[in-house]
């Protein structure tokens, strides 16, 4: 029986042992050391017809044709979803504020992902939620 318990013990070390050398690989995989990055964020509270948002490179390289490709509504709202140009280059740390070149019209609660692409490959979602009544929105 105390050679079993021995077993036992050593597995679960070997089986940690595993899990602590894998940790450093995960992380390692999901940092981006270079490139665009693009971040979007709505602004809260009232808007009319669209809501407004903000798009900022927070990597270290320009971005070239950032685009609002897609926006995916949950709730009761009409909307004409056409993909948009934002900017033709965002160098590092340079930001623009856009809003959807189509009025969004509904009523009762709903949410919105907005997501943004460049050419560099790289895209950014954001999701929101609000209240619309008729073309007047407040985003929570």
């Amino acid at each position: 029986m105390n050679i079993s318990f021995r077993k036992k013990t050593l597995a679960v070390i070997v089986i940690c042992l595993m899990m602590l050398m894998s940790l450093p690989v995960v992380i390692g995989a999901t940092y981006n050391e270079n490139g665009p990055v693009l971040e979007v964020e709505f602004f809260t509270g009232p808007h009319f017809p669209a809501p407004a948002f903000r798009v900022e490179n927070i990597g270290d390289e320009t971005a070239h044709n950032i685009k609002l490709t897609d926006i995916t509504v949950n709730g009761s709202i009409l909307y004409n979803n056409r993909e948009m140009k934002i900017a033709d280059e965002m160098e590092p740390s340079d930001w623009d504020i856009s809003s959807p070149n189509s009025w969004l019209i509904g009523f009762g609660v709903f949410s919105m992902i907005a997501t943004i692409t460049c050419d560099e490959g790289v895209f950014s979602s954001y999701e929101t939620n609000g209240f619309i009544i008729g073309p007047f929105m407040f985003i929570l």
